[in-house]
């Protein structure tokens, strides 16, 4: 899946980034894919989604720091900063991107898993899709340990599945609970109204859906 971890140290600064990675265009130019072999080419794809995912990985850290500056005042916040200018990336990317950093941020144990080279940005994309529905608090519910774990064997699209499938259950489980709340006040209700068709005051109902008995509230 992903290539072993980053360790974000902060020894290099970044103009020296910048640069290496602007030059990355001269050693794309010089490669001479026409002339690999089979063995070359798939070596040469596996390098390439190393760089990928490390590059993707730093995205997601810049969201992150972009997000943390704009709530003390500063910057642009993610979205804001993935898009630049506009010149060089759509607005879907950007918010794409930006979304990226906010589950990574906002997700227990997503941010320290692309980290470790664990997941990587397809799998942050399929756990922001999926959870988008679900409210912070229900959020931290997904059981990341189990997601990231299968993200390690699963291809991106059966991810996205496994996903899903946790997502609907925490829903199931909030759904299931609300239903029966409702179904609590609906019992309240209906009894409360043939207790008042009946001619009982309200001094003698209960919360607990039980009428008081005249010898309970002497004794």
């Amino acid at each position: 899946m992903a290539e072993p971890g980053f360790v974000f140290s902060g020894s290099v600064s970044v103009t020296d980034a910048v640069e290496t990675f602007r030059s990355l265009r001269t050693v794309v130019a010089a490669v001479a894919v026409a002339r690999c072999k089979p063995e070359d080419l798939r070596e040469l794809t596996a390098g390439i989604r190393a760089g990928q995912e490390a590059l993707d990985a730093l995205l997601i850290e810049v969201g992150i720091a972009a997000d943390r500056q704009e709530a003390e005042g500063k910057g642009r916040g993610a979205q804001g900063t993935m898009l630049g200018d506009g010149s060089q990336v759509r607005g879907r990317t950007a918010r794409r991107e930006a979304e990226r950093a906010k589950t990574a941020a906002g997700i227990d144990k997503v941010g320290d898993a692309v980290r470790a080279g664990r997941i990587g940005a397809a799998q942050v994309d399929a756990i922001s899709r999926a959870a988008k529905d679900l409210s912070a608090e229900q959020q931290q519910e997904l059981n990341t340990d189990d997601l990231i774990e299968a993200a390690e064997s699963l291809p991106a699209d059966v991810f996205a599945r496994r996903v899903r499938d946790e997502v609907d259950r925490i829903r199931g489980d909030h759904g299931l609970a609300d239903t029966k709340e409702k179904q609590r006040r609906s019992s309240w209700k209906h009894w409360t109204e043939r207790r008042a068709w009946a001619g009982s005051p309200p001094s003698m109902i209960r919360n607990d859906m039980k009428p008081w008995s005249t010898r309970s509230r002497r004794s």
